[in-house]
């Protein structure tokens, strides 16, 4: 049973507009309903709030003041899952950091991120003990063992009075060589929760599924949607992704939420039979482009669900556009293969501009601006300033506004929707991941090479199977010492899958390496 001074701690953040209000709400409603079911242990609302209280508690009295900033770093265990809750109700900012990334990129993680703590497990200690001492000593964030310990609750609400405004801080691929950090605040997380739920019909007994590491923003859904309606969070192991089917049966998953290669990788299996996954009832994609045939075989196979495609890049709040797919016209507004990322959330507005900035005509293609309550407010800890990424114009009540620009080309078809045609850059989704080649590109010049282009390899659906490095000028033995040096600066699925030796690059009129001849000879030499 909740104590009288815990009650009065959460019914004070309840009453918020934080990320994490809805969840205490929960835990007031529905104290007894699983939030979490993780490798086979089901854990109640009430259960999680006492870990995470227990382990805020710690955090303040192990750094003796109010933290802004605490990075976690564990495996997907429950540890994750309490860090995620006790780091927000402790006041803070939670910043995900990935065992499976090289050392080299958590450690420039810690340094851009201004870490007051980073919490972690016995079995990291040493590892992260290494990795932070490559940190300067003047930035140097403490490291913090699990440990039970006890902090009264009036002295945890003195210490956490001033809330910073950040509920958390994800950090994407850098053209620069070094990661960017994307502070999303409280209201934007709040604000994408709010158009989703008007969307959606959720209640306390739904199962959401959780494939996404915490690193990816798309996580945010499954945890905070699920805890806003006393629903249960269930996280797929690596085994369960292989084939989910079984772990959609035994744990009754109402709600499934994934990137499209998820579902590709069954579909190619020819393992999406119909009727094969009848328990959900919403289905929704995001982090990619979603591929026709595959809406078309995950419908049939979720005969009882809707399949929606989203769509958004991280600074605009995990999505900010939907499209719901309907199997008797959606064919018809498919372009390149590939399903529309429909329309804005209410709230939202956008405009489609030309290379100039200048709004294009209705039904030409063109960039995808948008603003709203989801948009981030700038890059944190970057050289990178606002203005290189917004740009102004008027909204529809003829105000002037700043507008993200997204670096998709987009256009409207008849309907109102917007169709994804491609990306502006060189910033590409691979796996889910968004990336940038001249990120990779760095790190092989870092390896002693002169001239490098990296190109994506698509399918037929003009999706990204993988990626190859062209360098000109190395033997063999060479491009082994590459692979070997680009692994401790990025990670897996940022490495190319081959890199190819070549006498010399190609170019162009403006001396300029040729990368559109690149990738029309590619099917030659892969």
């Amino acid at each position: 049973m909740l104590s009288e001074q815990q009650l009065k701690f959460i019914k004070k953040d309840s009453e918020k507009n934080y990320l994490h209000s809805h969840f205490l709400r929960s835990v007031i409603n529905f104290p007894n309903n699983p939030a979490l079911s993780i490798n086979k242990k089901k854990y109640t609302y009430e259960e999680l709030f006492n870990l995470s209280n227990t382990m805020a508690n710690n955090y303040i009295k192990h750094i003796k003041k109010r933290p802004e900033r605490i990075a976690f770093y564990f495996d997907k265990n429950v540890n994750s899952y309490v860090c995620i809750l006790s780091i927000l109700i402790a006041g803070a900012t939670f910043v995900p950091l990935n065992p499976k990334f090289p050392d080299g990129r958590t450690c420039k993680m810690i340094e851009l991120g201004k870490l007051d703590l980073i919490v972690t497990e016995r079995k990291y200690e040493e590892k992260l003990n290494k990795i932070i001492s490559d940190v300067p000593e003047n930035i140097r964030p403490k490291l913090f063992c699990v440990e039970w310990l006890d902090m009264s609750v009036n002295e945890m609400m003195k210490a956490i009075d001033k809330r910073e405004d950040f509920a958390y801080l994800l950090f994407t691929s850098g053209s620069t060589g070094q990661p960017k950090g994307v502070p999303i605040s409280h209201k934007n997380a709040s604000q994408f929760l709010k158009a989703c739920e008007s969307r959606y019909d959720f209640n306390c007994k739904d199962n959401f599924s959780q494939t996404f590491d915490f690193t990816f923003d798309l996580s945010i859904f499954d945890m905070f949607m699920a805890w806003r309606h006393g629903a249960c969070v269930c996280p797929l192991n690596n085994i369960d992704m292989l084939s989910p089917f079984k772990f959609v049966s035994e744990n009754n998953i109402t709600i499934w939420f994934s990137v499209p290669s998820v579902a590709s990788g069954l579909n190619k299996l020819n393992l999406l039979k119909p009727n094969s996954l009848t328990s959900l009832r919403i289905s929704l994609f995001c982090g990619e482009a979603l591929p026709q045939e595959l809406a078309e075989a995950w419908q049939e196979a979720a005969s009882n669900s809707i399949v929606e495609n989203l769509y958004g890049p991280t600074e605009l709040t995990v999505a900010c556009s939907a499209y719901r797919w309907d199997k008797t016209k959606s064919s018809s507004e498919c372009v390149n293969g590939l399903a529309p990322i429909g329309q804005i959330y209410q709230g939202m507005d956008f405009i489609i501009v030309n290379e100039d900035l200048q709004i294009v005509k209705s039904g030409e293609s063109g960039e995808l601006c948008v603003s709203g309550p989801q948009m981030f407010s700038g890059y944190f800890n970057s050289s990178i300033s606002i203005n290189e990424i917004i740009v102004e114009s008027f909204n529809k009540l003829n105000e002037r506004t700043i507008y993200y620009r997204t670096g998709d080309v987009v256009k409207l078809n008849a309907n109102d929707n917007l169709i994804y045609l491609g990306r502006r850059d060189s910033q590409i989704k691979l796996s889910g991941f968004r990336v940038e080649l001249s990120e990779i590109e760095f790190a092989i010049r870092k390896q002693g090479v002169q001239e490098v282009a990296v190109i994506p390899n698509k399918n037929k659906h003009n999706l990204i199977d993988y990626l190859v490095a062209f360098i000109s000028g190395h033997d063999d033995k060479k491009i082994e010492e590459i692979k070997d040096g680009i692994k401790s600066i990025l990670p897996t699925y940022m490495i190319p899958q081959r890199i190819i030796s070549m006498s010399s690059m190609p170019v162009n009129s403006n001396g300029k390496i040729d990368r559109k001849e690149l990738s029309n000879n590619l099917s030659k030499v892969v």
